[in-house]
């Protein structure tokens, strides 16, 4: 499913697509193109496992693949490199098949093992999802959040560095610069009386 990103990336995925219409195992692909968003659960049932492929770089370790998470919500076997965290989390609780990024030969032994226990690994699919949902749950993970609402206060390294950056000084002001131009800008135009120019909607500014 899917292809190329007009506009982003137009190179990429049509060098994948010729490379493998162009190879011993062409029969082996089916390029089906974009589909519609509430057509996708119909492909995911079909599927034996899903392949996540990243290179090792700040975007796949700092971000997150969500498609490995909407998988494991559809009980897809997943094979994939384990550097976002959710991957990180599930292949050291051996939920995941995980494998060496830039490695095919890593890559080809994960496919090896889903293939000789299909049957285990959509098991262990189902424990994976359950595993997920319990430590995602909502109750839990606004936790954190709902105890800082309750008594709010700023980070304890909440300072300010001397125009050499070598130095802390005092601790920043409740309403710092930005918060004191926020206020006065508030004061001057919350009123309905504009003072620069710009197309005013329902008091506000585009």
């Amino acid at each position: 499913l899917g292809g190329e990103i007009p506009g982003h990336d137009n190179i990429t995925f049509n060098r994948f697509r010729q490379l493998c219409e162009t190879s011993e195992l062409k029969s082996h692909f089916h390029f089906i193109g974009w589909v519609c968003h509430d057509d996708i659960p119909n492909y995911y049932v079909q599927a034996d496992a899903a392949i996540n492929i990243d290179l090792p770089c700040y975007e796949a370790e700092i971000g997150t693949r969500t498609r490995i998470v909407d998988w494991v919500q559809y009980q897809i076997p997943v094979i994939t490199t384990a550097l976002c965290e959710p991957a990180r989390i599930l292949a050291e609780r051996d939920l995941i098949d995980a494998f060496e990024p830039q490695s095919a030969r890593s890559l080809a032994d994960a496919i090896l093992r889903v293939r000789r226990d299909l049957e285990g690994r959509k098991l262990r699919a189902r424990r994976a999802r359950s595993f997920l949902n319990e430590l995602f749950d909502e109750e839990k993970t606004f936790i954190p959040l709902l105890e800082w609402v309750e008594q709010p206060e700023f980070a304890p390294d909440r300072r300010v560095r001397d125009a050499r950056g070598t130095a802390d000084l005092a601790p920043l002001l409740s309403d710092s610069e930005v918060a004191l131009r926020h206020i006065e800008f508030l004061s001057r135009h919350g009123r309905g009386r504009p003072k620069f120019e710009g197309t005013r909607k329902h008091g506000f500014f585009l």
